[in-house]
């Protein structure tokens, strides 16, 4: 369970701050108004930023996801 939330640069989000959560919370706003942005944070952390769930993510929003690979040879 998370206490608190921050969220800084990220899409539309430039510093977002929940200091207390509860047990439950309710997110509401008008539209565009970082709602979905505050969900994707989320569960980008509760993914853990794994590569495929970035990917994933990057596919729905259609932009394009560059992963640097360390080529031996």
């Amino acid at each position: 369970m998370l206490n608190s939330l921050k969220i800084e640069n990220f899409r539309s989000l430039e510093d977002f701050q929940i200091k207390k959560l509860g047990r439950i919370n309710l997110i509401v706003g008008k539209n565009n108004s970082g709602k979905s942005t505050v969900l994707e944070a989320l569960r980008i952390y509760a993914g853990n930023a794994h590569q495929e769930l970035l990917e994933k993510i990057a596919q729905a929003h259609d932009e394009k996801y560059f992963l640097e690979k360390n080529i031996k040879g």
